[in-house]
């Protein structure tokens, strides 16, 4: 930017005066206006560049894309006569190893339906929350039962974070206190139960917003990795779950704008546990019908943080205002009509036995 110096007047200092003599002085005005003109250029050629890209509605998603690392796979300890029937067959744990275990921040362990009572979530969900101690363990230096307690470094634990409110599927598990038991709070009760020896109490963390995929990926970021910093994340879910759990994870961790290093995540999935043959090949067809959206609608059309966040607020069936009211509205009419348009089988998979 050249910006050409004019012989206006110019007020000058008094040690400028000293410098040029009086400010009348030809010499003293010619540099003085031409100090300021410079300095002038120099600050709209510094700032006219930052101006440009803070007025930027586009991002480039391709710099920013969260980075999946590896996929794990947690096989369950149960054999013959325990194994329920559904679970994938033959298959050994791939695991972490122990630098990469304490490479984690945090674990997600993804919600899979209502509980039947506090410390009791479908077994799907038990098996989830399995991986994430096994895993945790592993960051800890020891296996159990490999080491004593004194000698595992807990400080070296990713914190565990349990997802989900609820489901869209099925009605709230509801408290004795009458109010609901959120399915994040039950894995979180199966957790501190089942391994409350192994697993300090303030690495269990829950989030109770979401109602679906999507909105345990958009809160799990928004209300922890964003304001605690977390960057290289570990997320559970069951193997049907998998493939679309990742493409939203991947879509809504890419989103911009990222305030620090883009996200690493990688993926553990874990045995189908706990359903049935038919009730596996429902829940399949569902996720398949919803990754395909992710992947060729949602996430071409929702690439900003701002602009998944309208997509909740305005469009989705459990955060839009008048979807919530007629949502509502619709519920009371079924009940009068003793109408159920949900599969009995998709259903009752979304409950704990």
């Amino acid at each position: 930017l050249m910006v050409i110096p004019t012989a206006r007047k110019t007020p000058t200092s008094g040690r400028l005066r000293d410098r040029f003599g009086s400010s009348n002085h030809p010499l003293s005005r010619f540099k003085i206006s031409t100090a300021v003109s410079l300095m002038v250029g120099f600050i709209f050629t510094a700032f006219i560049p930052f101006l440009a890209l803070s007025r930027q509605t586009k991002y480039d998603t391709t710099t920013l894309a969260a980075q999946s690392f590896k996929m794990y796979h947690f096989a369950s300890a149960t054999t013959g006569d325990k194994k329920q029937k559904g679970q994938m067959q033959g298959e050994a744990s791939i695991m972490p190893s122990l630098q990469e275990a304490k490479s984690f921040d945090a674990i997600f362990v993804l919600g899979g339906g209502v509980p039947s009572s506090l410390t009791n979530p479908p077994e799907f969900t038990k098996l989830r929350c399995d991986a994430a101690v096994a895993v945790a363990e592993i960051a800890a230096g020891a296996e159990e039962g490999t080491a004593k307690q004194e000698e595992k470094d807990e400080n070296a634990m990713p914190n565990i974070v349990c997802l989900s409110a609820g489901t869209a599927h099925c009605p709230q598990l509801m408290g004795k206190n009458g109010l609901p038991i959120w399915e994040a709070t039950s894995s979180a009760a199966y957790i501190l139960e089942t391994y409350g020896s192994l697993i300090p109490q303030q690495k269990v963390m829950i989030e109770t917003t979401s109602y679906d995929t999507i909105s345990n990926a958009y809160f799990a970021r928004t209300t922890h990795a964003d304001v605690a910093g977390w960057r290289n994340i570990l997320v559970v879910t069951s193997e049907f779950h998998m493939d679309r759990s990742k493409a939203i994870f991947d879509w809504v961790f890419s989103a911009p704008p990222v305030a620090m290093s883009p996200y690493r995540l990688s993926y553990m999935t874990t045995e189908n546990i706990g359903l049935s043959e038919e009730a596996i090949e429902s829940r399949k067809q569902h996720e398949r019908k919803g990754a395909v959206n992710v992947k060729q609608n949602l996430s071409k059309h929702y690439t900003t943080l701002y602009d998944i966040w309208q997509f909740l607020t305005q469009n989705h069936d459990f955060y839009s205002a008048s979807k919530l009211v007629d949502k509502a509205k619709k519920a009371e009419d079924d009940a009068e009509q003793n109408r159920d348009e949900t599969s009995s089988v998709l259903k009752q998979s979304y409950r704990a036995k």
